[in-house]
C-alpha cells in the first residue's frame, strides 16, 4: 500500500471527501467546478454544503454502475466493505451507521460472556456515548490511564489480577484503545506499548479493539499504513465522515469469526437502513437550490420512465396486500424470536428464517418465513440488491459462455457411428467415448474442490482456461490413431469441463442474491442446451466426425472469450483467498450444507449411473 504522508494527506483531502463512499469505483472522484480550496486547520472534516455534497454524489454515480443495497446488504455496500477490509488488512468489514454503534458492537462481540471491558479514561467510549455499552449491552467499562493517552501492560495486568482475585471472579473480555484521542487534542496512544498489550491479550484470550476513528491522520503523522497500525488488533473502527466527509457511517473491520452475522446485531440496534447512495442518483443537484434531503428524496422516487419500462416493479408486494386485508397488519407464517435467543443455535435458526423480500421502491420490507420454506414466492419477490440491469447482462453473457463451452461434452457421442468406423471401435470402446468425459469431469471436479481452486483463482479465469483446454483436448482427436488414444482425448475434455460448469455458478452468485436460484437455473438450462449442441451441429454438417469435432472446439473458444472478455466479477463475489484445510470441517459442520451435499450426490448418482 502506498505510504500516506502529511503533505499527501492534505493534498488528497478534497478527493477523499468526494470519493469516500464510492472508493471501489474506477477512477478518482472528480473535483467540482469552483470547488472550495480553503485549507481547514481545525475540525474533523471539510463540511461541504448540501448542494455541493449532492453534486458530488451525482457526478460519482454518473461515472460508474452503482448496485443498490437492500437494508445495507449487498450491492455497493458489500463492495465498499470488501474495499475497506483490504485497506485495513482484515478478513472482512461491516458498514455501521455510526462510530458509537461500531465501537459498542465490536466490544459486545469480543467480550462475549466476560462482560468487563478495559477502556482509556479519556476515550469517546467512556465519556461521550451516554453509557450506551453499559445500558444496552450490559458491559462494565473499566477506565485506565486517567488524563493520559496511554496505559501500559503492567496496568492491565494489575486490573486482571484484581478482578480475578475478588470474592466473585469477574473476568475481562475485551480491551479498547483509542488513538488519536479527541479529548486530548489528538494525542496518540504510545504505539510502542501496543505489541506488549496485544501479546497479553492473546495469552489471556481477551479481545483487542482499536477505536481508530481518526486512524488515517495517525497514519499520515507516523508514516505507517492504516493496515500496519491496525494489525495487532482483533477489530478496528474507522469513521467515514472524519477527514473523508462521507455523509454518514463508519466501518468496523476484523476477523470473520467475530463479524460474520454482525448484520443481525446491527439490525437489532436499529442500524439497518438503506445506504445514502442509490443507483438512480444520476443528475446534478437542482440549480434551484433544493437541499440534500430533497435531492435524495427525488432520487429514491421512481420516475415515469421507470414505470413505463417496468410497471411490475412498482406494484405492492402480495404480503403487504394480504396484511391490509387483515386489518393493516402484516402477518408472518410463524413468530420469530430475537436473533440472540437460544445462543448460537437460536441465531442459526434466525438466520435460516430470515428472507429479504422486495416491495415497491418507496418501501422495502423484511419478511419472515418458516425455516426451510425457501424464498417468498410472489410476482416481484427476490429483486435483490445486485439484481441490476448489468447483472442480467452478465448472466446472459455467462449463460452464453456455458452453452458454448459445454458443447464439448457430447461432441464425440454425436458422431459415434462415424468414429466407430474410422477407429474400428468395439461396442465397449464406443461406450467409453461418453463415460470417459464423465469420469474426467468427476475426478477433476473432486481435485478442484479439494484444492479450493475456485476460491484461489478467479472463477472467470478458470472458465476461460477450461474452455481453452477443452477445445484443445477435443480437437486433438484428429491427431490420434488408436481407440484408447481417442478415449484419452475424451477423458481430458471432461476434466477441462470441470473448470467450465462449477465456477460459473460462483460467478452468477456474485451478481445475484435473492434471485440467485433463478440465475443458477438459467445456467443449468444453458449447459443442458450446450450438451445438446453437438447433435444440432451433426444435423447441420453431416455425420462425418471431423467437422463437428472442430466446430465444437471453435464454439468452446468463443465461450472462453465471452467468459474472460465480457463477463465481469459481481459485487457479491468474495475475494480470492488462500486454501484453508480447517474450513472444510467448519463448512461440513453446518447441517444445511450436509443435506444439500447429500442431495446433490444422490442426483449425480442418478444422472451419471443411469445416463
Amino acid at each position: 500500500m502506498e505510504r500516506i504522508t502529511r503533505r499527501g494527506f492534505v493534498g488528497t483531502a478534497g478527493a477523499a471527501a468526494a470519493g469516500s463512499w464510492l472508493a471501489p469505483l474506477e477512477g478518482r472522484a472528480p473535483e467540482p467546478a469552483g470547488a472550495d480550496r480553503t485549507v481547514h486547520l481545525s475540525g474533523d472534516g471539510l463540511g461541504p454544503t448540501p448542494r455541493a455534497y449532492a453534486t458530488l454524489l451525482a457526478e460519482l454515480t454518473s461515472r460508474a454502475e452503482v448496485a443498490e443495497d437492500n437494508y445495507l446488504l449487498g450491492g455497493e455496500v458489500e463492495r465498499f466493505e470488501r474495499h475497506w477490509a483490504q485497506l485495513l488488512g482484515k478478513e472482512t468489514a461491516v458498514f455501521m451507521p455510526s462510530g458509537t454503534l461500531a465501537n459498542q458492537l465490536a466490544l459486545r462481540a469480543l467480550a462475549g460472556s466476560r462482560r468487563r471491558v478495559i477502556v482509556p479514561e479519556t476515550s469517546h467510549i467512556y465519556n461521550d456515548t451516554g453509557d450506551a455499552c453499559q445500558t444496552l449491552s450490559g458491559l462494565t467499562l473499566m477506565p485506565l490511564g486517567p488524563g493520559t493517552a496511554t496505559f501500559t501492560r503492567a496496568e492491565i495486568e494489575a486490573v486482571l489480577a484484581r478482578t480475578a482475585g475478588g470474592r466473585v471472579a469477574t473476568e475481562v473480555g475485551a480491551i479498547a484503545i483509542e488513538s488519536p484521542i479527541r479529548r486530548l487534542a489528538g494525542q496518540m496512544f504510545d504505539w510502542g506499548e501496543v505489541p506488549a498489550i496485544a501479546a497479553l491479550a492473546r495469552e489471556r484470550g481477551i479481545g483487542l479493539h482499536l477505536d481508530g476513528a481518526r486512524l488515517f491522520i495517525a497514519s499520515a503523522y507516523t508514516g505507517r499504513t492504516p493496515a500496519d497500525l491496525a494489525a495487532p488488533f482483533d477489530t478496528v473502527y474507522v469513521s467515514l465522515w472524519k477527514y473523508f466527509n462521507c455523509g454518514v457511517g463508519a466501518i468496523l473491520a476484523g476477523p470473520r469469526r467475530v463479524l460474520d452475522g454482525m448484520f443481525h446485531t446491527r439490525r437489532m440496534f436499529g442500524g439497518a437502513g438503506r445506504a445514502p447512495l442509490h443507483g438512480r442518483l444520476r443528475r446534478p443537484a437542482d440549480p434551484g437550490g433544493r437541499n440534500l434531503r430533497g435531492v435524495l428524496h427525488d432520487a429514491r422516487r421512481p420516475s415515469a420512465g421507470d414505470r413505463r419500462t417496468d410497471p411490475e416493479r412498482h406494484q405492492p408486494h402480495p404480503a403487504d396486500a394480504e396484511g391490509r386485508r387483515r386489518g393493516g397488519r402484516r402477518t408472518a407464517s410463524r413468530r420469530t424470536r430475537h436473533p440472540d435467543a437460544g445462543g448460537l443455535a437460536g441465531r442459526r435458526r434466525h438466520a435460516r428464517r430470515e428472507r429479504i423480500v422486495d416491495a415497491d421502491d418507496g418501501a422495502r420490507s423484511c419478511g419472515r418465513v418458516r425455516a426451510g420454506a425457501g424464498v417468498v414466492s410472489s410476482a416481484r419477490a427476490g429483486v435483490g440488491p445486485a439484481d441490476s440491469p448489468v447483472a442480467w447482462r452478465m448472466l446472459a453473457a455467462l449463460a452464453g459462455a456455458e452453452l458454448l463451452g459445454m458443447s464439448l461434452w457430447f461432441s464425440a457421442t454425436a458422431v459415434t457411428p462415424s468414429l466407430a468406423a474410422a477407429f474400428t471401435l468395439t461396442p465397449s470402446e464406443s461406450a467409453w467415448l461418453t463415460m470417459a468425459v464423465q469420469a474426467g469431469f468427476v475426478v477433476a471436479t473432486l481435485l478442484t474442490a479439494v484444492a479450493n481452486l475456485a476460491d484461489v483463482v478467479n472463477p472467470r479465469v478458470l472458465i476461460g482456461v477450461g474452455c481453452l483446454f477443452g477445445a484443445a483436448a477435443n480437437a486433438s482427436a484428429l491427431l490420434v490413431a488408436s481407440p484408447w488414444g481417442l478415449i484419452a482425448t475424451r477423458l481430458a475434455t471432461g476434466a477441462a469441463l470441470a473448470w467450465v460448469y462449477p465456477p460459473a455458478m460462483k460467478v452468477a452468485a456474485g451478481w445475484f442474491r435473492l434471485r440467485r436460484g433463478f440465475a443458477l437455473g438459467m445456467l443449468v438450462g444453458a449447459l443442458t442446451l450446450g450438451k445438446a449442441m453437438p447433435h444440432l451441429v451433426t444435423a447441420v454438417f453431416g455425420a462425418e466426425w471431423r467437422t463437428p469435432i472442430l466446430f465444437t472446439s471453435a464454439l468452446a473458444l468463443a465461450g472462453a472469450l465471452l467468459a474472460v472478455g465480457i463477463v465481469r466479477d459481481g459485487p457479491l463475489l468474495p475475494p480470492t483467498s488462500r486454501f484453508d484445510a480447517r474450513a472444510v470441517r467448519r463448512v461440513f459442520a453446518v447441517r444445511g450444507v450436509q443435506l444439500a451435499t447429500a442431495g446433490y450426490l444422490g442426483h449425480m448418482w442418478e444422472l451419471y449411473a443411469m445416463w
